[in-house]
């Protein structure tokens, strides 16, 4: 599974928009999604374009991250697990004081389940979170590559040169 560090505003906006997130990774359309939630189709469309300009709609797992003074900063929540058949958004502070009066409990264990981060033993969501983030920070303390994109400056790019088009009638072949 892919480990994706994200702006911890990236999330906060997630987290506005999860059920429509969540309906749009298990495949279903806008339309679908608009007769689901009520909401009209222009604003479904509108959101999934906010979701895609976030880059958050490939299966894998968002961790939170801040930087300071040049140092990036791990944070352990929020987190969003996105693979194609669950979706769970762990918010940065819940409002319960145990997972087990979490309504949203089953869901988050089944999507750690479901993504291989529950080893068998019986644990809270947020202990298998807090084990998954220190097992990210290991692997980022081993080294990692960076995938540069070319930049965008503000500047257009120089266009080439067009090629003028030779207005020449086209030559029949001698006949035979």
């Amino acid at each position: 599974m892919r480990v994706k560090i994200v702006p911890r505003g990236v999330l906060a906006a997630v987290a506005q928009e999860e059920r429509i997130l969540c309906l749009y990774a298990r495949g279903l359309g806008a339309r679908q999604i608009s007769f689901i939630t009520g909401l009209p189709l222009s604003t479904v469309y509108r959101k999934i374009a906010k979701l895609k300009k976030l880059g958050v709609l490939q299966p894998g797992i968002y961790i939170a991250g801040e930087v300071h003074d040049g140092l990036v900063k791990i944070l352990g929540k929020p987190v969003l697990l996105l693979a194609e058949d669950y979706c769970a958004y762990i918010p940065e502070r819940c409002q319960y004081d145990s997972c087990m009066s979490c309504p949203h409990y089953v869901v988050h264990l089944k999507e750690l389940h479901a993504m291989g981060l529950a080893e068998g033993q019986y644990a809270e969501p947020r202990h298998l979170v807090e084990e998954l983030v220190e097992r990210v920070k290991k692997a980022v303390r081993d080294g990692f590559w960076v995938e540069l994109h070319a930049s965008r400056s503000s500047k257009k790019p120089a266009r080439a040169p067009q090629r003028r088009r030779l207005l020449q009638k086209p030559t029949r072949p001698p006949p035979v």
